[in-house]
């Protein structure tokens, strides 16, 4: 499967229990909160795809550059409060690059960083298809 293929379930077991997100939401996320960001962004725009490139390991630590990019062709649900749903606007969205931060532990993903740019993260994808949010 392309690694960008929708499957929560493979992606919630490589989430180690005290998983965190950081930088694509107003506020971090837990692991649930994280897999339901990916499955609501995955079904909003199902050729989503990270472009991901420069691939560095450093120890328990992996360093990523990417450049989210697809096509806003089905409903993204509301994902957290004060965030709406949104239903398919049909709108190419391609985000600014952002630097992810992947750390592990055990196997496991103990945490993301997204140095998502000020204009970036989950606000620019809501700015492109024309719902912009207001945190």
């Amino acid at each position: 499967q392309p690694r960008e293929a929708g499957d929560t379930q493979t992606l919630s077991a490589l989430c180690a229990d005290d998983f965190t997100l950081t930088g694509a939401a107003p506020m971090p996320l837990d692991e649930q909160a994280f897999v339901g960001l990916c499955a609501a962004t995955h079904s909003a725009t199902p050729d989503w795809r990270f472009n991901a490139r420069d691939w560095r390991e450093e120890g328990d630590r992996v360093y990523v550059t990417a450049q989210v990019t697809g096509t806003h062709s089905g409903v993204m649900p509301s994902v957290m409060p004060g965030i709406p749903e949104v239903a398919a606007t049909g709108t190419h969205i391609s985000l600014p690059e952002e630097h992810h931060v992947y750390t592990l532990r055990d196997g496991k993903l103990v945490s993301l960083e997204l140095g998502a740019p000020p204009n970036g993260g989950l606000p620019a994808f809501y700015a492109q298809i024309g719902h912009p949010l207001s945190m």
